[in-house]
């Protein structure tokens, strides 16, 4: 080293740079949520998770050290996408309120775009896991947390417009609307071909009590 000049400060070995960290990141969650959907959560390896995403159990290691760890770090990218594309998609509606319907149908639109996977974990294997192993039990209570206040993001402004009548108080339009939705999501997931049907009954039921868009409202005979 010459005189004057400074040391230069070497990188931790074994640790990628900042955007291949972050791609290498993504493509560890990829494959978790691939392994956790298809596999559950006791059946899945670390191990099985690197080989996955072209890496080594080592590397792998400098992310994740604990399978528990890895399940959380799935659950909330999966679930803040999610969630993020909805509001995208919401936030683009010309109707103003949005009401419960509209969010159904957006949500449908969304989860064309996203991966199966996601899906699947979100509607099924996260709620499951979640409750058999108690290292992640926590996740249950901040996944009713997000959904409450996506749905309540939707259903309040919908309530004080007055298009929901049909309910007493927004506490009540908002637990409504998150029981009707999740048991939409399961079954519309789980009897897929049946979408259409499935759809049709919740604009149904949610027609008893969304009186404020016109363009749902039918002309008298």
């Amino acid at each position: 080293m010459r005189a004057g000049q400074k040391p230069r400060k070497s990188r931790r070995l074994g640790r990628p740079a900042a955007a291949d960290s972050a791609r290498r990141r993504s493509d560890i969650i990829a494959a978790a949520r691939r392994r956790f959907a298809d596999s559950g959560y006791a059946a899945t390896t670390l191990s099985g998770v690197a080989h996955d995403a072209g890496i080594t159990l080592s590397a792998l290691y400098h992310y994740f050290e604990e399978k528990s760890a890895l399940f959380e770090a799935v659950f909330d990218d999966t679930i803040e996408d999610t969630w993020g594309r909805i509001r995208a998609a919401l936030n683009q509606k010309t109707d103003s309120p949005a009401g419960p319907v509209d969010l159904i149908e957006v949500i449908l639109s969304a989860s064309a775009e996203i991966d199966r996977s996601a899906i699947m974990f979100l509607t099924l294997t996260a709620p499951i896991e979640a409750g058999r192993h108690p290292e992640l039990g926590h996740l249950l209570e901040r996944r009713a947390k997000m959904q409450e206040a996506q749905i309540r993001a939707v259903v309040e402004p919908a309530f004080r417009a007055g298009r929901l009548p049909g309910f007493a108080d927004v506490e009540t339009a908002v637990a409504a609307t998150r029981i009707i939705m999740m048991g939409w999501g399961v079954e519309n997931f789980i009897r897929e071909s049946e979408g259409e049907r499935l759809l049709a009954a919740v604009r149904v039921i949610f027609a008893q009590f969304d009186h404020g868009n016109p363009s749902r409202r039918q002309d008298p005979a």
